[in-house]
């Protein structure tokens, strides 16, 4: 699904949504970018 069909109308319909976008990774993101899934996920949780 295109980023702007879900991801970028939901973030501004959420209030104190946040959302990060991960340049040229693909939809398996947990396989192909896991070092930067994990800082984006850490970062969440110490929010």
């Amino acid at each position: 699904m295109p980023i702007g069909a879900a991801a970028l109308r939901s973030s501004k319909r959420v209030k104190n949504a946040t959302l990060t976008i991960c340049p040229g990774a693909p939809h398996r993101i947990a396989n192909t970018h896991k070092d930067q899934l994990n800082a984006d996920l850490q970062a969440l949780l110490n929010t």
